[in-house]
């Protein structure tokens, strides 16, 4: 699931507030993009 919700629970809150509804995210972003290190390459190294 995009939303990382996997619990009964929670996608039954989502769905009676309406919030299927909503468009998903185009893009996710890179936490590791803003760290300087030589062993951190970010999400571009594996594309």
């Amino acid at each position: 699931m995009h939303t990382g919700v996997a619990q009964l629970k929670a996608i039954s809150t989502m769905l009676s507030k309406g919030l299927e509804q909503q468009p998903l995210p185009n893009t996710q972003t890179d936490l590791l993009s803003d760290i300087e290190h030589h062993n951190i390459r970010g999400q571009d190294y594996y594309h």
